[in-house]
């Protein structure tokens, strides 16, 4: 059904409209270079404490927490020999308390004996050298955890079978042709029940997949090559197809997904930032509860935990969690202060400290009283450009029209349903001359031209730009300077693709107009919307 006449989208370039999580609160202050962090109940009262490594103490340390959020001071559990890199809490034993299992050039493990006691650190691989990261999960399908393994300098992916008990057996190597291995994540990638391994070759640029089967691994597949360092890599259904799409982080600053085929192989990756640089880390993690996987990555120069949340089966972004965030290295989630949300944990080097974001929860943030995600449940017109926040909520424009000849600033704003099922949009403008001319021009991209073609109007498009043509859609303005045209998205738009669910479309008005300095016939331009259609 026709929905009513909604609010101004927002131009490109504008943060979205809402913060959902707090500024970042000190967890561990004075700990050099930290590395990790690893959130689990590590003494059984019921709240999540804070596991921690650092590159420059070389320690694995924790922080207690001591209900709400507090902690306290770290605690060393143990100082090696090299810089420690990365931190797991599992139980692996069975006994209901998580291990604590460290890399440190070689891997170790803290055995949790209750009650907030950890015994000394035992060998797991003492043979191993510079093991930089570190994964858990059930290779073999005997219901334990076993081990696999990444190492930086000698380029070796291998695996270590949980014999039980905690007791792990020889290092197993998959290859060693693995250049810089900076990340190790272990996934169902074919869904046949037992765990495959994802592995990146930072210094060869590549991503590889090394698959179980049977009593084995096959020999690794190169699933892309000719990547630009990357770093970190996770696999996870994001657009509920019952696909895997794979979460990719590259060093110099792109954090891009890939949608999982059917035939096994990947879509084109869909770019979600090209601005995280120093990128370390990237993990899928369903972070507001609703149901399915959003992003998150850490980026070290671009000081600055980002997440991309999940809409409408697209992730959508970039979006600061926590920055600045000097240095941010990595990061870990759980619910902190026992209020039923997620909040983020983060390594931040720059500072030599661990801090933590508090999630605030659901948005309400014209302060009604109802859920801003509830209320656009309802109205999908109140949330055009699709960011979860009421557009009504948003003030500050980010490309603007410059003032017309009457003086004005002429606005545009979407109508009827942004749904395709209803397949009734339109537009409507305002502050526009009366009796002019004009029409509604469509573009891929937001931008901000001024002085566009010679005249004093602002272009706030870009990318691929067109003009709405076709019966209706060339109007002139009326008496109080109003004009609309109304469109079938089913009919598509005239850029050369259909409009789908997901797709984002921006929109201005053009109209012909006078320049108010020299008298003269020019372009004028309204601001512009921005569509998401669902």
């Amino acid at each position: 059904m026709a929905r009513p006449l909604a609010l101004l989208a927002l131009s490109a370039g504008l943060a979205h409209g809402q913060s959902t999580f707090d500024a970042a609160t000190p967890l561990a202050l004075a700990l050099g270079g930290p590395s990790d962090v690893e959130l689990a109940d590590l003494d059984g009262d019921g709240d999540l404490d804070a596991a921690l490594t650092s590159v420059v103490q070389r320690t694995v340390s924790v922080c207690w927490n001591q209900g709400g959020g507090l902690f306290s001071a770290p605690m060393t559990l143990h100082q090696g020999r090299s810089a420690m890199h990365r931190v797991l809490a599992r139980d692996l034993d069975g006994d209901g308390l998580p291990e604590l299992v460290f890399a440190g050039g070689s891997v170790g493990l803290l055995r949790n004996l209750g009650a907030g006691a950890f015994g000394p650190a035992e060998p797991v691989d003492p043979a191993g050298v510079s093991i930089w990261t570190l994964d858990l999960g059930d290779f073999d399908g005997d219901g334990d955890l076993d081990l696999a393994t990444g190492a930086w300098w000698s380029h070796e992916v291998a695996w270590l079978e949980n014999l039980g008990g905690g007791t792990f057996g020889p290092r197993r190597t998959l290859t060693q042709a693995v250049l810089g291995v900076s990340d190790v994540r272990v996934r169902d990638f074919d869904g046949d029940g037992d765990g495959d391994l994802l592995s990146v070759a930072s210094w060869g640029g590549q991503v590889l997949l090394h698959r179980r089967v049977g009593a084995g691994f096959e020999p690794p597949l190169l699933l892309f090559s000719g990547l630009a360092q990357p770093r970190s890599v996770d696999l996870g259904d994001v657009d509920g197809d019952g696909r895997e799409d794979l979460l990719v982080g590259l060093y110099g600053g792109e954090v891009h997904w890939r949608r999982g085929l059917a035939n096994g192989g990947f879509t084109p990756r869909a770019v979600l930032e090209e601005d995280a640089t120093g990128l370390v880390r990237v993990r899928l993690v369903d972070l507001d509860l609703d149901g399915d996987l959003d992003a998150l990555s850490a980026a070290e120069f671009a000081d600055r935990i980002t997440w991309y949340e999940n809409l409408l089966g697209d992730l959508k972004g970039p979006r600061p969690l926590a920055d600045p965030c000097e240095g941010a290295w990595a990061f870990s989630v759980g619910d902190l202060d026992g209020d039923g949300l997620l909040d983020v944990a983060h390594a931040v080097r720059g500072l030599d400290e661990v801090d933590w974001s508090r999630n605030l929860g659901p948005l309400d943030c014209d302060g009604n009283g109802l859920v801003d995600r509830d209320e656009i449940d309802q109205d999908a017109t109140l949330d055009w450009d699709g960011d979860a926040a009421l557009d009504k909520c948003q003030t500050v424009l980010a490309c603007v029209a410059t003032p017309n000849s009457t003086g004005l600033r002429a606005t545009l704003a979407p109508s009827g349903s942004p749904l395709l099922a209803d397949d009734q949009f339109g537009l409507q403008a305002t502050g526009l001359p009366p009796g002019r001319v004009g029409f509604a021009l469509v573009a891929s991209e937001g931008g901000s031209t001024l002085a566009w073609g010679g005249a004093p109007a602002r272009l706030c498009l870009a990318g691929s730009i067109a003009r709405l043509v076709g019966p209706g859609q060339v109007v002139v303005s009326d008496a109080a300077g109003a004009a609309g045209a109304s469109y079938l998205p089913s009919l598509g738009l005239p850029l050369g693709l259909p409009v789908q669910p997901g797709t984002s479309l921006w929109f201005q008005w053009w109209f012909r107009d006078t320049d108010p300095q020299t008298g003269a016939q020019a372009s004028g331009t309204s601001d512009s919307a921005l569509v998401l259609f669902r």
